[in-house]
């Protein structure tokens, strides 16, 4: 008994998406690792499932834009993903911290280290299931 493709493509967006949270998780504890001095292997751990929830719970409008796009259009590439995870991410990111960004130079290294978490993540979903869109049409 085989799968439908649909399922096959449907199964690769939920763990896709699972895994560029969980990308996105280890960046931003990356980033608020810079910002501390040192923080303790418990905080880390703990920040990097939080933010992966926080992630995957705040990216849930723009992530299921460029799904159905994507899936739609059978957009493939991989810059898309990497610029919309980007993109995201420094909407994201300004909302969290508004005009306070700019205050402190080791904040602008975290919060960049932090869109780059966002564009990994992107990369990450495009790996998994982006790379595969719109094959389940075929």
């Amino acid at each position: 008994m085989t799968m439908s493709p649909f399922f096959v493509q449907l199964g690769r967006i939920v763990v896709g998406y699972i895994v560029a949270a969980f990308v996105f998780g280890l960046f931003y504890a990356f980033g608020i690792a810079i910002l501390d001095d040192a923080p303790s292997l418990q905080d880390v751990l703990m920040l990097i499932g939080f933010a992966g929830v926080f992630a995957s719970i705040f990216a849930i409008p723009v992530a299921l834009l460029l799904v159905i796009f994507s899936e739609w259009r059978c957009w493939r590439q991989s810059w898309i993903f990497v610029g919309v995870g980007a993109i995201a991410g420094g909407i994201m990111l300004s909302v969290m911290y508004g005009p306070s960004m700019t205050e402190d130079s080791a904040k602008i290294v975290s919060l960049l280290i932090m869109v780059a978490g966002c564009a990994a993540s992107g990369y990450a979903y495009w790996y998994i299931a982006g790379r595969h869109a719109g094959s389940w049409r075929a």
